[in-house]
């Protein structure tokens, strides 16, 4: 079963970075991949529109460890447990849409898969700007602070 995700437009988001949020959980023994098939619980991102170079971009990818399944060394359970994932705004390049895809197989009544509370938030970058200017407003605060004589040690004389 793959379960695609409505339509994400990513045309307003300039240089930024997206953070890619949900829960997961699988309960079960599970078979590895091989040439015959075997349990997959995976997640990817397909982008489309501008400069999408290579439209589809793996998030997780599982794999089986003794009859469990895993998102690489994080073994799923029972509960849905959280996962997160940082996409570059170098992966999305001009692409103007996205779609999740979550991609689940397995070959018995006894393994279960499931996910839930899926997000997509903008993480905007910091400008150079930006960040100069934090940095000329930290530095005015601690000079008038120490220019201060209470602040550098020095007695006040009593009146």
């Amino acid at each position: 079963m793959t379960w695609t995700s409505p339509e994400i437009g990513l045309g307003s988001l300039g240089n930024q970075n997206l953070l890619f949020q949900f829960q997961a959980a699988a309960e079960g023994t599970f078979e590895p991949r091989d040439q015959t098939g075997g349990d997959v619980f995976d997640v990817s991102l397909l982008l489309s529109g501008g400069d999408s170079g290579t439209p589809t971009h793996s998030l997780f990818t599982s794999s089986v460890e003794s009859g469990g399944l895993h998102f690489g060394d994080q073994a799923l359970s029972p509960a849905l447990q959280p996962f997160t994932r940082t996409i570059g705004s170098s992966v999305l390049g001009s692409s103007t849409t996205a779609h999740l895809l979550i991609g689940m197989t397995n070959h018995a009544d006894d393994e279960l898969q499931s996910f839930d509370n899926l997000s997509v938030t903008a993480i905007p970058e910091p400008t150079a700007s930006g960040t100069l200017a934090g940095a000329l407003a930290l530095g005015r605060v601690l000079y008038h602070r120490w220019s201060r004589p209470a602040w550098r040690g020095e007695n006040r004389q009593a009146m």
